[in-house]
């Protein structure tokens, strides 16, 4: 049995499916119930199985891709790029880097999120707030939080990213809060 890297699964919670048919002949192993079994765990996304018709499987696994943390009541959970709940986690430092979600829906709602920042901002997000089902209060990894209208997401962050590069790191460190609401308006909120 030959399993390609993993990245988050462990080897042996695949071989939990497979060990009860080492010995036997490679043609009376239920692949098709096997890759069911395997398919039915949240951090497999998708699974391919070839054999070589003599001695090996090989198992070809592509796994879901972790890319927020939902907070709700004292539980983390760990959602995926495909908007899968893999688990609830503790303090996991495996994690730590991804984006914290609060609110009602914020899991479902972060889709749309996702879909209009680009890679390098959402990097310098901390934790996402979902306001009233409706928009989002960002907290970023420099302290800041950013208010963001219902629409124009887009344009808001790029209002954000002009006021973030005509200030400097001493003044930024000043700032509490940036709300981008208003249409080409920003009211900075200074720290007390």
């Amino acid at each position: 049995i030959k399993i390609n890297d993993l990245k988050y699964l462990e080897e042996v919670d695949l071989l939990n499916y497979i060990d009860k048919y080492r010995g036997k002949s490679i043609f009376l192993v239920p692949l098709k119930k096997i890759v069911q079994d395997i398919n039915a765990i949240n951090w497999v996304e998708n699974i391919k199985v070839t054999s070589n018709y003599k001695n090996t499987l090989y198992f070809f696994v592509d796994e879901e891709e972790p890319i927020g943390v939902f907070v709700n009541n004292n539980q983390n959970i760990l959602f995926s790029k495909n908007f899968v709940i893999l688990e609830i986690i503790k303090n996991d430092i495996r994690f730590s880097n991804l984006i914290r979600f609060y609110g009602k829906n914020s899991i479902n709602h972060s889709k749309i999120l996702f879909s209009k920042l680009d890679k390098n901002f959402l990097a310098n997000i901390k934790s996402a707030s979902l306001i009233g089902g409706r928009r989002w209060n960002l907290k970023l990894r420099n302290l800041i939080i950013l208010k963001l209208p219902e629409d124009n997401i887009e344009k808001a962050i790029k209002n954000y990213k002009k006021i973030y590069a005509n200030l400097s790191n001493k003044e930024l460190k000043d700032i509490y809060s940036i709300d981008l609401r208003i249409n080409s308006q920003a009211i900075i909120k200074y720290n007390q």
